[in-house]
């Protein structure tokens, strides 16, 4: 922090996570990200963790959101 003569605080915080609500497919033994409302391709991988992990490199600060159904749509186990 560093303070000046009229008492002000000048702080820095992360600014709040953007959220893309994901589409996501399965051919063979890949999963693809979509984000749904750009229709944009964020990532592709053998598995969620490789995809999360792509995409936080790629999209920093960002959460991404799986529709339940959509998700149980192509096999992967979610929990409410």
């Amino acid at each position: 922090r560093e303070r000046n003569n009229n008492s002000f605080t000048q702080e820095y915080f992360q600014p709040p996570p953007k959220e893309i609500k994901v589409e996501i497919t399965k051919d063979g033994d890949q999963f693809y990200f979509w984000n749904e409302d750009s229709g944009v391709f964020l990532a592709q991988g053998k598995d969620m963790e490789e995809i999360f992990d792509k995409c936080s490199r790629s999209y920093p600060n960002t959460k991404f959101y799986i529709p339940k159904e959509k998700a149980e749509k192509i096999g992967l186990n979610v929990t409410a």
